[in-house]
């Protein structure tokens, strides 16, 4: 089970998680009871992949569900658009190169607009060169992270827990569901 601290926060996944035992934070240090369905439980977080090979979307799927991810697929930047507007997703994974609407595109009008100022987005790249200049996500169009497709397997869980640990999730996705159904 992953619970949230109620002061800051901060994801994390307890052994033995049971209801009205006491927890510490390891962040802000803040003691607090677990209830069941109360806010130091999270449900599963939103997760959006766009990319245009199913089968890619598959093995990501895969991969995501032995996490605490609710995971939909869309095949191009269009329906990852409309997508994001529906669903108000914890995360996007997002291909740099999909039909209809290239990625960077996608993400810069999302992280443009204020209804998604807690929404993280990885871009997915197909480009592999070990000796390439690292640029810092601020430069990628205000992506969160960056990974390159063939190192999804190692690297994309540690990747996508050390982002979500770093969102205040229920406040952020709360505030986006309302802003999208205005």
């Amino acid at each position: 089970m992953l619970i949230a601290c109620p002061s800051c926060g901060k994801h994390f996944r307890p052994k033995g998680a049971k209801a009205g035992k006491r927890y510490r934070c390891s962040r802000c240090r803040a003691v607090f009871r677990l209830v069941p369905g109360g806010e130091g439980s999270v449900g599963r977080l939103k997760v959006l992949i766009a990319e245009e090979s199913a089968l890619f979307c598959q093995r990501l799927a895969e991969l995501l569900a032995a996490e605490p991810f609710e995971v939909t697929t869309c095949r191009d930047g269009a329906a990852a658009l409309a997508a994001a507007e529906k669903l108000c997703p914890d995360l996007l994974l997002l291909d740099v190169a999909l039909p209809g609407m290239p990625g960077f595109q996608l993400c810069e009008k999302l992280k443009e607009d204020p209804r998604y100022a807690g929404l993280k987005i990885v871009l997915i790249a197909s480009t592999y060169d070990e000796t390439r200049y690292r640029r810092p996500p601020v430069s990628l169009y205000g992506a969160d992270a960056y990974i390159e497709r063939h190192r999804i397997a190692e690297e994309l869980l540690p990747m996508l827990h050390r982002l979500m640990d770093h969102q205040p999730r229920a406040d952020a996705r709360q505030e986006r569901e309302t802003a999208s159904q205005s």
